[in-house]
């Protein structure tokens, strides 16, 4: 087991990991963010307080990358997952799925942004727009 408690180093270590416990979310702390691990396909566990990550988590529910635990129920959860590699390997595909599904979302919220501002302007505004190059 290998315990992190500093920043940035934790990115390059999630790599390593069988299990992912993303901390700060066992106690009223706004929890921290599961998108590190999730970019490694590893399975994630996070306890109940994820105030800070709140859409992110709900997506990750809603797909079952991420699992919720209390306190009492991590060591169990982790050893559970350790103990079934299909399971973990499932649940950290999941978490890579949500990963997936959002890449491009810059690019096509721009191209939709800059589509609308094309579609509302008049002829005679569009003409008189300055160009830029």
């Amino acid at each position: 087991m290998l315990l992190l408690d500093t920043i940035g180093e934790l990115a390059s270590v999630y790599s390593l990991a069988d299990v992912a416990f993303v901390g700060g979310s066992l106690v009223p702390r706004g929890g921290h963010n599961i998108l590190e691990p999730a970019q490694f396909a590893k399975p994630i566990l996070i306890g109940p307080h994820y105030e800070n990550f709140r859409g992110i988590v709900q997506t990750f529910l809603k797909h079952d990358g991420v699992r919720i635990v209390s306190p009492e129920q991590l060591t169990e959860a982790v050893l559970k997952l350790l103990r079934s590699p299909h399971e973990a390997v499932q649940l950290g595909a999941h978490a890579w799925a949500v990963i997936e599904s959002g890449r491009g979302s810059t690019q096509r919220a721009a191209a939709k942004l800059r589509d609308l501002l094309a579609h509302d302007q008049t002829p005679s505004e569009q003409l008189s727009m300055p160009r830029t190059s």
